[in-house]
């Protein structure tokens, strides 16, 4: 499944100026934080640009993403959904079975859809 993301609040500017953006849901991850119960791993169909927090240009490749309303999934036909958008900058959570958020970076709150596969 993919999801377009089409707009971000509490987010950089250098991000809201790459919108929309296609990402391709991976798979689900598990997770005992009761606030990001239904995420998933995704990666980006182009990198997204960021200046982290030491002023260093990254290209992200991957994030993680939940539903942001209590009772919500991430899920076909999707429409307008309030998400939560982590970037991933551990590769190791790639190979994780659990979010592990030491190892993403909180960027945004965000608007997207269903975008088919």
């Amino acid at each position: 499944m993919r999801l377009t993301i089409t707009s971000v609040d509490y987010a950089p500017v250098e991000l809201s100026e790459q919108l929309p953006l296609a990402v391709t849901l991976m798979r689900p991850l598990a997770s005992s934080v009761p606030n990001r119960v239904g995420a998933w791993l995704g990666v980006f169909d182009r990198p997204v640009r960021w200046t982290n927090e030491n002023g260093k240009a990254v290209e992200i490749t991957h994030a993680a993403v939940w539903p942001r309303a209590k009772g919500a999934s991430i899920g076909a036909g999707a429409r307008g959904l309030p998400i939560g958008l982590a970037y991933v900058v551990d590769p190791s959570l790639l190979e994780d079975e659990a979010l592990d958020l030491a190892k993403t970076y909180f960027v945004a709150v965000g608007m997207a859809s269903d975008s088919g596969r």
